[in-house]
């Protein structure tokens, strides 16, 4: 798929399905929650910046689902 090609599929799918994903990760990724460790906290931070932006689009969503469980060692 080049760049200027649009996925439908994931439009449609992020349609019925990225608001849930979305609010489960917000949620667990909230920075507030890893304040002891600045470290995670930082981590936390940008997961929850970048989760906030791609909010409708569940392929990304789901990337960053992975990163947060590999980063922030969560249980999602």
């Amino acid at each position: 798929m080049s760049e200027g090609d649009i996925d439908f599929g994931n439009i449609v799918n992020s349609s019925f399905n990225a608001r849930n994903i979305y609010k489960e990760l917000i949620v667990k990724c909230h920075p507030d929650r890893f304040m002891p460790d600045e470290e995670k906290a930082a981590v936390a931070n940008d997961l929850s910046a970048r989760i906030g932006k791609c909010r409708n689009d569940i392929k990304q969503l789901e990337k960053l689902k992975q990163e947060a469980i590999e980063k922030l060692n969560i249980d999602i």
